[in-house]
């Protein structure tokens, strides 16, 4: 069985699961290459592989793709927290708790002026969309990272629609972000709604008015 991964999944713990599986399996032999995200999918189109390990989801109609990991958010409390004594906390544990995590679309009037602001003073600049067609080459994608892929449409002209993919800001931002506080309760929304509300600014050159990611 040939596997393959990129040059960052070969430091962490792909290939040593790989190699747990192959030894605990007799006759089963699994050869690991390792190269960039585009050139294991024409690997996969050639057949010199059977299938690759990689961040993201292809987007090659032609190619089928299992979502192994997703991203989670690390939930931090002191040791007296009842909470603290679980492996997993719900969303719903997290409202018993007076903390409600928000989407883009369950903003009041304030809230929304609150995000608004924060991505004009401190994320805009950090925010560099990439338009995909079909007479450019797919644009590379990093290892690690978290990306949205967003479909652009105009409600004049729905048969006309564009695509971009935006590169989640590194780690020197947050991945989420703490709203004002409202009746002693405590909101919070992830990055990647953050974006998403404010992406008729971010598309504001284009004339699409319909975003979808």
């Amino acid at each position: 069985l040939k596997i393959g991964i990129t040059h960052t999944s070969e430091s962490n713990e792909v290939a040593e699961v790989l190699a747990k599986y192959s030894s605990e399996n007799t006759g089963m032999n699994i050869m690991i290459i390792t190269d960039t995200i585009k050139n294991l999918y024409d690997m996969i189109e050639n057949y010199e592989i059977d299938l690759a390990v990689v961040g993201g989801r292809p987007h090659d109609p032609g190619l089928c793709s299992l979502m192994l990991d997703t991203d989670y958010l690390v939930c931090v409390m002191s040791n007296d927290n009842p909470l603290s004594v679980k492996s997993m906390v719900t969303i719903e544990e997290l409202k018993n708790e007076g903390i409600f995590l928000v989407d883009e679309t369950q903003l009041n009037e304030e809230q929304e002026t609150f995000v608004k602001n924060y991505y004009d003073k401190q994320l805009e600049d950090a925010i560099t969309p990439i338009m995909i067609s079909g007479d450019r080459v797919f644009p590379e994608m990093l290892d690690a990272r978290i990306y949205l892929f967003v479909k652009l449409k105009n409600s004049r002209k729905p048969d006309e629609k564009k695509y971009a993919l935006i590169e989640m800001p590194g780690t020197e931002y947050s991945r989420f972000l703490i709203l004002p506080e409202n009746e002693g309760k405590k909101f919070v929304i992830l990055l990647d709604d953050v974006i998403r509300l404010c992406m008729p600014q971010l598309f504001q050159s284009l004339l699409y008015d319909h975003f979808e990611s």
